[in-house]
């Protein structure tokens, strides 16, 4: 999983690419949400979020917020918004 900043905050987020479905149940089970996530036949996937189930298709980035809420964000956006963070 990579680390990405914005502003000051880093968050931790993942690519979904339809093949990334390890790293998002890690990701969901390091937030003490194991099993919450569940891919669908065109490879797109549905998580949690605070105000329901969210479809994130091919490309979309999975955000953990601080809040510890998840949401997703496509492409373009985030890599306007966030920089990766080196480890």
């Amino acid at each position: 999983m990579k680390k990405y900043r914005r502003n000051l905050t880093v968050i931790d987020a993942i690519q979904w690419n339809g093949q990334t479905y390890g790293e998002a149940k890690s990701l969901f089970a390091k937030a003490g949400l194991p099993g919450r996530s569940m891919m669908n036949e065109d490879r797109s996937l549905i998580i949690p979020a605070l105000e329901g189930p969210l479809r994130v298709e091919k490309g979309d980035y999975i955000i953990k917020e601080p809040t510890g809420q998840f949401t997703s964000c496509k492409p373009a956006f985030f890599l306007e918004a966030y920089e990766k963070v080196k480890e």
